[in-house]
């Protein structure tokens, strides 16, 4: 992809919903687990475990093969889809 197509295609998205929100929280002292604060985005307050919810994830194990890199050339699913958004983009 050329740099000026990439340039009109991408563009920066400004901090915008909860993640605006934190971001500025942040800003005022915020951190999670912080005891004088309490986010209450989604997802939010944490409370552990819920009666008849499925197990949460406590941890995740990954083959030492899937933390290298992808190939030079790219994987062929994600090449096609960014040539789908490209050719799309092209058409208007």
């Amino acid at each position: 992809m050329t740099s000026s197509l990439a340039s009109s295609l991408l563009r920066p998205v400004p901090y915008m919903g909860v993640i605006h929100v934190v971001h500025e929280a942040v800003k005022l002292g915020f951190r999670n687990g912080h005891p004088d604060w309490c986010n209450l985005g989604q997802g939010q307050p944490e409370i552990g475990p819920m009666a008849g919810a499925p197990e949460r994830l406590a941890s995740l194990q990954f083959d030492v093969a899937d933390c290298a890199y992808g190939p030079v050339g790219g994987i062929r699913m994600g090449l096609e889809r960014l040539g789908d958004m490209v050719n799309s983009a092209r058409r208007g």
